[in-house]
């Protein structure tokens, strides 16, 4: 009888320390590897953002949706359309509520829970997107064209 509670209490704290495990916040050490939107070229200007999101817009809606998060994808991409956008660096420790990028095989993917850990500051566009009296702030760092909500 003992050693059945002593299994059951290790199976217990396993799952626990596991699933804490699970719940970290990853940290974002470098950007520009794994791009949503494919920049070529120097740091693009915010004229060239709008043309890239217009040309990627499907990929762009798909990972809206994929995030959970659908219901911002026309007012972010009206956000694009009319420059309302401002370049800004985020400090270190910024968090990333989740993040869309492209992986090797070219599927769009969506990462949650990111904190930015790099060498320094990150220079980003951002967007202030208003749906249903909420504000939210999505950015794209500039290096990569990736799409993030930070809050």
């Amino acid at each position: 009888m003992k050693s059945k509670k002593a299994v059951i209490l290790l199976i217990g704290l396993m799952i626990v320390l596991c699933a804490t495990s699970f719940a970290e916040t990853k940290k974002l050490k470098e950007i520009g590897r794994y791009t949503l939107v494919r920049i070529k070229g120097e740091v693009p200007t915010s004229e060239v953002m709008k043309i890239l999101v217009d040309k990627y817009a499907g990929d762009i809606k798909y990972g809206f949706d994929k995030s959970g998060y659908g219901d911002l994808f026309m007012p972010f991409m009206e956000q694009i359309r009319n420059a309302n956008f401002a370049e800004k660096t985020l400090p270190l420790g910024t968090h990333f509520k989740w993040m869309l990028f492209r992986s090797t095989n070219g599927q769009v993917k969506v990462v949650e829970d990111l904190e930015w850990a790099g060498d320094g500051p990150l220079p980003v566009f951002a967007f202030m997107v208003n749906k249903d009296y909420k504000n939210y702030e999505i950015i794209m760092p500039k290096p990569c064209g990736n799409i993030a909500l930070t809050r």
